[in-house]
């Protein structure tokens, strides 16, 4: 199972992600992580990217491309994962379908994480930044990244509070082709 949960998604610990990924045995790729841990491990991705950081620009989506394909490509990949944090963006999210396809790696369900949890984090929605679990449950979906994703079947709003039993009757319930725990 590959489970994709943009960047509209993102709390402070990513615990029910965490959680979710044990859950199915399934790795969790936290973009954030991946790049820090390319500018840490000073990779040619990594040195591109800090290069971008320390002009004061976003890391291009090129360079996030790559090193998504770099880590999802890897063996321990072949089974599923959880990708948190990407795309923030409908251009991302184009150009992030296109190249799962490519590597025959396409996501089975899109997870919109309702957040409770007063750590959430800001995330952008539409121009702005805003909390999303601060936000009636329609608002996050009207935005232009979940207009994209709410139009497939795949999309799925999950509580942060939800009990793991009930995600996992909820996603098998989505998900075409299960091949969960």
């Amino acid at each position: 199972m590959r489970l994709l949960a943009p960047g509209f998604s993102i709390n402070d610990n990513n615990d029910r992600l965490i959680d979710l990924a044990e859950y199915y045995r399934l790795p969790l790729v936290e973009f954030s992580s991946l790049a820090t841990a390319a500018i840490r491990d000073q990779t040619h991705l990594g040195e591109r990217a800090r290069a971008c950081l320390e002009a004061g620009k976003l890391v291009p989506n090129t360079i996030a491309l790559q090193l998504l394909e770099e880590r999802l490509t890897e063996s321990d990949m072949k089974d599923g994962w959880v990708l948190s944090g990407f795309p923030r963006n409908i251009n991302q999210a184009a150009t992030l379908n296109a190249m799962l396809l490519d590597i025959a790696q396409p996501y089975d369900i899109v997870i919109y994480l309702k957040g409770t949890d007063s750590r959430q984090r800001l995330a952008p929605i539409g121009n702005q930044l805003m909390c999303p679990s601060c936000l009636p449950d329609d608002a996050v979906l009207k935005t232009p990244l979940g207009i994209f994703y709410n139009r497939l079947s795949q999309f799925v709003t999950i509580s942060s509070n939800m009990p793991l039993a009930a995600v996992d009757r909820l996603l098998r319930s989505r998900c075409v082709g299960f091949a969960g725990s």
